[in-house]
């Protein structure tokens, strides 16, 4: 085949920021990559630079214990399992 020029996308690893929106607004998550999925530990800001969750991720999917907050104050301290919420 000619004039067809292929190239794989970068892999992601490190330190880095993704944007999120939800109901009109943005929030901003910190976190780390490693090979192009969300490992380890991770943030989410509000609009504001507040802190909204501080969470774990393996292999892209929200994995052991986390907190939600609201103004600065936990409103949830929970686990999380595969990806989903378990707990009140």
């Amino acid at each position: 085949v000619t004039g067809v020029q292929t190239c794989a996308l970068p892999i992601l690893n490190g330190k880095g920021t993704e944007k999120l929106t939800k109901n009109n607004e943005e929030y901003t998550l910190e976190c780390t990559w490693v090979n192009g999925k969300k490992n380890g530990e991770a943030v989410l800001l509000d609009s504001n630079s507040v802190m909204s969750m501080k969470l774990f991720f393996k292999d892209d999917l929200i994995e052991g214990e986390g907190y939600l907050y609201d103004n600065g104050q936990v409103t949830f301290k929970g686990t999380w399992v595969a990806g989903k919420r378990c707990g009140f």
